[in-house]
Parts: C-alpha cells; sequence; structure tokens
C-alpha cells in the first residue's frame, strides 16, 4: 500500500528545521536539518515571493487570449522562486532524498506564505517542479493529530496504480453573497463540461443557506462541498465563508453538517474577487492576508471533518479556473486519489497552456 513520506518544515527565529520521513525506512527518520535564515536569504525570499505574487496577480486580471504574449516574465519569476527555494532553503541531504523519492508527499510546515511545491530543480528544459512530479498535499504544522475518518478516496483500500471508477456527488455553493456574478458563470459553465459520473447538486444565492445544505447533505451524501463566492471573512480571529441570508460557514456549522457523512468530504474553494473593486486595486485581500486566512481556514475545515481542502494561492482567471476544475474532478471520478487527480490536472493545463502558470495557484491541503 502506498504511504506518503512526511516533510515537516518549521520556522524558527533564525533558522529553517527540515526533517524528512520516509514510509518503511528508518535511515532518516527524526534526522533535522537547520538552514540559517540570514538578513539576506530574507530579503532575497521576500522578493521572490513578491515578484510571483505580483506576476500571478497580474495574469489574473488580463484577458485569457492575451495571456501567452506576456507570460514568459512569470514564467521567470516563479523559476527564480522555485530554484530559489530548492538551492538556498533546501539542506543537501533533504535535496538529494527528495531526487531519489518515489511516493507521494505531505508538507508539514508553519510557513502559509511559500509554496514549497514550487521546489525547483534543475534546468530550465529538463528541471521540473516538485508538484509536476508527486502528488503532493500540505498540512499546518500542530494539526497532525486530528480524529480520523476516511477521505472521500480510501488510501488504505487502493493498491499503488490501481483506477477504479466511482460516481462523485459534488455539492455547488454559487454566489451566496449575490455580487459574484462571475461565480455563477464558473459554475454554469463547469457543470454543462462534467461528465455524467459526476452528478450536480446547485445551490445558488440565498439557497445557499445552512438549513438548505444540511437537507440536502442528508439526502444526497455529497463527495465535494465547492464553493464559489468570496473570499472567506473574519470572524474574530476565525475565516469565515459567507453564505446565503445572514448565515455563516464556520466550524463549528461544517462539523453539524459533515457528522452524518460516511466520508469526510473534500472543499473545493473557488474564491472570486469583489468585481466592483477589482478594477481599482484596492478592495481584494493583500497576499498575505489571503495565505494566512487560506491556511487558518483549510486548517479549521479539516478539524471540522473535511477530508481535504483545495485552495488557490493567488488569483487566477476563470475561465483557466473551470478548466482545471473539469480536469481535477474527471480524475476523482475516474477513481484517482485527490493529490494524484490535482497532479494529473496540472499536467494536463501544462499540455494544453503550455505558457499559462495558473496550475501553479493550487493548494492541496491534507493527505494525497
Amino acid at each position: 500500500m502506498e504511504q506518503p513520506a512526511l516533510l515537516t518544515i518549521i520556522r524558527a527565529d533564525t533558522v529553517y528545521r527540515f526533517r524528512l520521513e520516509l514510509p518503511e525506512s528508518s535511515s532518516q527518520l527524526g534526522q533535522e536539518y537547520t538552514i540559517d535564515l540570514t538578513p539576506e536569504i530574507r530579503e532575497r525570499l521576500r522578493r521572490a515571493l513578491q515578484a510571483a505574487a505580483q506576476y500571478m496577480q497580474a495574469m489574473a486580471r488580463t484577458d485569457v487570449k492575451r495571456q501567452t504574449m506576456k507570460l514568459s516574465s512569470v514564467n521567470d519569476s516563479l523559476l527564480m522562486l522555485g530554484r530559489f527555494l530548492f538551492d538556498h532553503l533546501l539542506p543537501p541531504q533533504i535535496q538529494d532524498a527528495l531526487r531519489h523519492l518515489d511516493t507521494a508527499l505531505i508538507i508539514d510546515t508553519n510557513t502559509p506564505e511559500i509554496p514549497w511545491e514550487l521546489l525547483f530543480e534543475g534546468n530550465t528544459k529538463t528541471g521540473h517542479y516538485l508538484c509536476q512530479y508527486f502528488s503532493v498535499g500540505r498540512q499546518v504544522n500542530g494539526n497532525r493529530d486530528r480524529a480520523y475518518r476516511p477521505p472521500i478516496t480510501d488510501r488504505a483500500g487502493r493498491k499503488v496504480g490501481r483506477r477504479e471508477a466511482q460516481g462523485l456527488t459534488v455539492m455547488f455553493l454559487v454566489n451566496p453573497g449575490g455580487d459574484r456574478s462571475l461565480a455563477e458563470e464558473e459554475v454554469a459553465t463547469l457543470c454543462t463540461t462534467l461528465p455524467e459520473s459526476v452528478s450536480r447538486i446547485i445551490l445558488y444565492r440565498q439557497q445557499a443557506n445552512q438549513l438548505e445544505m444540511k437537507m440536502r447533505i442528508n439526502a444526497d451524501f455529497p463527495h465535494v462541498l465547492h464553493y464559489a463566492g468570496p473570499f472567506p471573512l473574519t470572524a474574530g480571529e476565525e475565516p469565515v465563508l459567507a453564505l446565503g441570508g445572514s448565515s455563516r460557514l464556520d466550524s463549528a456549522a461544517v462539523e453539524q453538517l459533515f457528522q452524518p457523512l460516511p466520508r469526510r468530504p473534500l472543499v473545493f474553494l473557488s474564491y472570486h474577487e469583489d468585481e466592483r473593486h477589482g478594477r481599482n486595486g484596492n478592495s481584494n485581500p493583500a497576499q498575505q492576508e489571503r495565505e494566512e486566512a487560506m491556511e487558518r481556514l483549510a486548517s479549521n475545515l479539516l478539524a471540522a471533518g473535511a477530508g481535504a481542502v483545495l485552495a488557490m494561492r493567488w488569483p487566477i482567471s476563470t475561465q483557466r479556473e473551470r478548466e482545471f476544475a473539469v480536469l481535477f474532478y474527471q480524475e476523482v471520478a475516474d477513481g484517482e486519489a485527490l493529490g494524484e487527480a490535482v497532479r494529473r490536472a496540472r499536467a494536463s493545463m501544462i499540455q494544453h497552456h503550455p505558457e499559462d502558470t495558473s496550475w501553479m495557484s493550487f493548494v492541496l491541503y491534507g493527505d494525497p
């Protein structure tokens, strides 16, 4: 049976601490390596992260038909970030171990701002990003010991490489606040493109409330909750999802809603920027705020009963978001584990749009 490797990355005041635990191997179990976090490394990392975020945000606001003329600089910034992470932050022993890795990987870290999935090794022509070749999941450090219920694809019940076609039911919560029309366009197009093996439950606007959700969850047992709406609100210190009316989807509501389900569902978070202010660039969340809220929300959802959470680090165009979702749901419906479904969807996006980097935005939280 396939078991994932675990890469723990902890940032302290002046160092990064790394530990890689390989399945069925004790050679590196518990071996910790450190990299000093010098002022120079801090500054180079800050600049690399800022450049990558700025380019991805700029591309999200660019018409997809015109993107290919401008994406070389995006590729450069992301390539530089990936190389810097691999060459300067990753200890040589971990670098070598990842070169020989042949299993899925969980990254356990307290660094929400760093896309470790984009570690890049090699040159431009022959190199690759970590998430291109491996199924990668992420978890928030310290949340490893939650009570376990099987996710929608049970790793223990499947052998490596085995594909088992299965039905998939997706509950869509669409534009619950009524001010994200692109969310409705996304789901409308998505639902007409999905294969027949994917069943749809669609709750629009005011229908997307806790009471309606509870009724449909108890009746249809969805495998996926697909949220297409605004970025999370902040209630105290907890980010929550807005629902129809005045209701909110917080940890307590998630735990109550998911309790009847025999398997922990996937939560797919498809955020849509504020269309009234997005063109002016002055209303949507800053990148650091986005990353921290995304990680806190994912952690809370997992603790409350979600089997995994799929979110976006950077905003991307609605068209690319739809394309990725269709590819991903097709793979899951065909029986692929979540991490492998994400990896295959990324590969298909690269094949169809080699100059586009939207696939880099997606982050999977949970066991891949």
